[in-house]
């Protein structure tokens, strides 16, 4: 059996968005558009980071409701991160994504200004997070 043929191709926002996605198993819900609309309140983002975005519907969904200049999109299984990637390509999203285990990071504190921060440090995670934390998209 072919890879398009272990997926399906659903629409979104009456047909505005395509996802590609797993025909069985973890499929996206309504919980990931919620998370989208909540997390931009309308505003167009710069640089938006996804943690364990499987097929990439937060990104996708962020794009339609208010505009993504940029995303760093991570997740760690390899078929779900070739979706994404198919996925953001098609909704023609400047994303880098990068498959790696978000879990397994190593956190240490660090302090920025004041306050005390956490900072994952790996080598998969750790460069572009602290780009995006000190507002260098």
């Amino acid at each position: 059996m072919s890879r398009d043929a272990d997926t399906t191709t659903d629409a979104l926002f009456d047909g505005a968005v395509t996802v590609v996605q797993p025909r069985g198993g973890y499929r996206f819900n309504v919980d990931a558009l919620w998370l989208a609309d909540f997390a931009l309140q309308g505003r167009r983002c710069r640089h938006l980071l996804d943690l364990g975005a499987g097929v990439g519907v937060v990104t996708l969904a962020a794009h339609h409701l208010a505009g993504v200049g940029r995303a760093t999109v991570i997740e760690r299984d390899p078929l779900m991160a070739e979706l994404c990637v198919r996925n953001l390509k098609r909704a023609r999203i400047d994303a880098r994504v990068h498959e790696a285990d978000v879990a397994r990071a190593r956190f240490e504190p660090a302090i920025t200004g004041s306050e005390k921060d956490v900072t994952p440090i790996r080598s998969e995670l750790g460069s572009a997070m602290q780009r995006i934390a000190r507002g260098k998209t």
